[in-house]
Parts: C-alpha cells; sequence; structure tokens
C-alpha cells in the first residue's frame, strides 16, 4: 500500500494536477486520491488550519485532527462552529505562532 512517507514525486504531482488556473488550493476540493494514501484513523495534524475547511474534511472521514492557527480571529470562528455542531471529542484547535 502506498503511504504519504513513500510517495515519489509524480505522486505529489498528481495531488495538485486537478487545481485549475486562477484558483488557489484553499478553493479546490481535496482530491480524493490524497485521502486514500492516509490510513484509517489516524490524527491529522493541519498546520494553518484557519476557520477549518480541512478540519471538517477530515472529521467528515472519521480522523482526528489537531489544529493549529496565528489568526486568533479564525481559531475562535473554528472553535465556536465545532461546539455548535457538538463537535469536539476528536478535534484540539490551538491558536498558536510555529
Amino acid at each position: 500500500m502506498e503511504t504519504l512517507k513513500n510517495m515519489s514525486s509524480i505522486h505529489w504531482e498528481k495531488l495538485w494536477e486537478e487545481i485549475s488556473v486562477g484558483k488557489t488550493p484553499s478553493t479546490t476540493p481535496v482530491s480524493e486520491y490524497f485521502w486514500s494514501l492516509l490510513p484509517k484513523h489516524s490524527t491529522i495534524l493541519e498546520v494553518g488550519c484557519g476557520w477549518g475547511r480541512i478540519v471538517f474534511e477530515c472529521l467528515k472521514r472519521d480522523y482526528k485532527v489537531v489544529g493549529i492557527d496565528i489568526n486568533k480571529n479564525e481559531v475562535e470562528y473554528l472553535k465556536k462552529k465545532l461546539l455548535d455542531e457538538k463537535i469536539n471529542e476528536k478535534v484540539k484547535i490551538f491558536q498558536e505562532n510555529i
């Protein structure tokens, strides 16, 4: 089974090939190919989690998540959204500078 550890550069390029010109990664869906490389029920570290787009994608796929972002407003927004949706047992969010 292929994992993120043993991926060649060609595989990394494949992860981004679906991004259209004029779009940024934050507006592009994460490829199902990418998700297939992650071991099920892993804990994912998201550096720069912002308002939580990827955090929620991870939770939807039953991953645990640790998120970190320097932006206090976005972290507060994300924590409130997680609390409102009663999702907190699988996620830890921190406002820090790495």
